[in-house]
């Protein structure tokens, strides 16, 4: 996956989060519980996703996120839980920030959003 295809998957992916679930994540902003209520959201939402990329390698190179919670380095047991946990941490990272960026009007919504 190139760069182009990540934030192109990154920014349909936060149209969804937007489309579905805009008062949460505006609610999310002052409520931490809300906040991890999302994320649980956001991660049934994009673990279908996640097993479609090839290359779980490519997220952790075009992700925005650059510090992996110790967390995902401490609880697996195998390399590939790493890999796994840090893709989708780094997932839902960059689609939670696109999504707020969809919200404040920086980013354009998607009218019609296409499953590839």
């Amino acid at each position: 996956m190139d760069k182009k295809a990540y934030l192109a998957l990154v920014h349909r992916e936060a149209n969804v989060l937007v489309r579905e679930h805009e008062r949460d994540l505006r609610a999310a902003e002052d409520d931490p519980e809300m906040g991890a209520q999302l994320t649980s959201i956001l991660e049934q939402q994009l673990g279908e996703i996640l097993s479609d990329v090839d290359h779980l390698e490519d997220v952790l190179k075009w992700s925005e996120l650059r510090e992996i919670a110790p967390r995902l380095w401490r609880d697996s047991h195998s390399w590939q839980g790493v890999v796994i946990g840090a893709a989708m941490a780094a997932l839902v990272h960059d689609v939670r920030a696109c999504a707020m960026r969809i919200l404040a009007g920086e980013l354009p919504r998607l009218q019609n959003i296409q499953i590839d």
